[in-house]
């Protein structure tokens, strides 16, 4: 959940000028705590299909620009040594 508020906090500042889009559903602060207070793994199947439910189509996106930004910074990193 932490990579995808980030992912969606860098998606929604790169241009402040452009309204939200529709149908983008931004992770809230509730809904981190709600995964916080889970007691049993039955809760916890309940935050993980609330999170499906709602964030599943972003998440390659997520999971790639998060590979791409590690390997920029790797590379970046290399070029320095």
């Amino acid at each position: 959940m932490e990579k995808m508020r980030e992912y969606q906090a860098e998606q929604l500042t790169r241009d402040l000028d452009k309204p939200m889009p529709a149908g983008v559903r931004v992770l809230v602060e509730d809904d981190v705590l709600r995964l916080r207070g889970v007691q049993t793994p039955e809760e916890l199947k309940d935050v993980h299909q609330h999170f499906l439910l709602y964030y599943s189509h972003e998440i390659p996106l997520m999971l790639e620009t998060t590979r791409v930004s590690f390997r920029i910074t790797l590379l970046v990193n290399r070029s320095r040594c």
